[in-house]
């Protein structure tokens, strides 16, 4: 339930922001010449004139030689030693045998999706 405003009350207060004077330093396009010194244009066109000098506009093939086919590699002689070695001493057991070769079929397929799939270049 909203409370009832009296009639005698004040209006509410209307805030608002300060009008804010500043200091133009560069004239508006076309009107005069800037001077040198807050001119960003001209001292944007100096740094240029310098990195075109300097060689750096020149952009230069990166070659990034990616190590995720080192780590598949590795990841995936991991997994098959690890079960390898759980279905050669699970040979006796079918069931063992069976999960064995499961887990590494899963394994492979899960570790191949997650590098090439999911993950980006690193």
């Amino acid at each position: 339930m909203l409370a009832r405003v009296p009639d005698d009350a004040p209006p509410p207060r209307q805030f608002k922001f300060k009008p804010k004077e500043f200091e133009r330093v560069n004239p508006a396009r076309g009107e005069a010449a800037p001077s040198a010194d807050h001119d960003v244009y001209a001292i944007r066109q100096e740094l240029r004139a310098k990195e075109q000098a300097a060689g750096l506009d020149e952009l230069a093939p990166k070659v990034v030689q990616s190590r995720r086919k080192k780590d598949f590699l590795f990841l995936l002689a991991s997994l098959v030693a690890f079960f390898g070695v759980i279905a050669f001493l699970g040979r006796g057991n079918p069931f063992v045998l069976v999960c064995a070769l499961a887990g590494l079929g899963f394994s492979i397929c899960g570790l191949s999706w997650v590098m090439w799939q999911v993950m980006g270049r690193y």
